[in-house]
């Protein structure tokens, strides 16, 4: 076998044990996550919780975290642990806030770790991705009368259909009647909820009011 060859491997062989080392003394301090939400809606809030645990046989020392997302706010964005024992674990939390958004989406929220470890400093990086659903958007796209022909006293039926367009489910949908122009029973109509692509058909039963002069309202 030619040097040439033999120096390549040697160098292949010691970058080996350089990168297996490292890889092995980085992995001394294992890093999870969980969080309180499997998803969270469109200007809500949720919780994520780090769990940090020294596998080492020696001290881990000025531990600093930072996390950061494009889109989601982080609180606190960054904090430190002053050392971590042999064989010792911790868990620090973070609340999680999103924005308002129109669409549905998964973000991803980034965390880098950096510690020293027997006088080396190391770094673990993690994406933790999440998916924020878009906040309920509730339409009333259609309506119609049992009639074609509305006059002042008439009674008639308002057929409304009430529409869900978000992502999110809606939840204490409240509608309120003018009963300056339709007079009915109630001026309230509570919808408990109304899911994703969902439409309601809600009847309304009253009167025009007698009062009305004719005309387009």
């Amino acid at each position: 076998m030619k040097k040439g060859n033999f120096v390549l491997i040697g160098l292949i062989f010691c970058l080996w044990l350089v990168l297996g080392t490292q890889f092995s003394v980085a992995s001394n301090l294992s890093v999870s996550y969980s969080l309180a939400d499997t998803y969270i809606y469109s200007n809500g809030q949720t919780s994520l919780t780090l769990i940090l645990n020294n596998l080492a046989n020696s001290e881990i020392k000025d531990i600093k975290i930072n996390i950061s997302s494009e889109n989601l706010k982080v609180n606190p964005s960054s904090l430190s642990i002053e050392k971590l024992p042999s064989q010792g674990s911790t868990q620090v939390s973070f609340l999680i806030s999103s924005p308002l958004m129109d669409k549905t989406s998964y973000e991803i929220i980034r965390v880098k770790i950096e510690y020293e470890l027997d006088s080396e400093t190391y770094i673990q990086t993690l994406e933790i991705p999440i998916k924020v659903v878009s906040a309920p958007i509730v339409e009333i796209p259609s309506f119609r009368f049992n009639t074609f022909e509305l006059r002042p006293g008439d009674y008639i039926e308002l057929n409304l259909y009430v529409s869900n367009k978000g992502d999110g489910l809606a939840k204490d949908v409240k509608l309120i009647l003018n009963q300056s122009i339709f007079v009915s029973k109630e001026n309230e109509i509570l919808i408990k909820e109304i899911s994703p692509s969902e439409t309601k058909h809600i009847v309304v039963e009253g009167f025009l009011n007698p009062n009305l002069l004719p005309n387009l309202y």
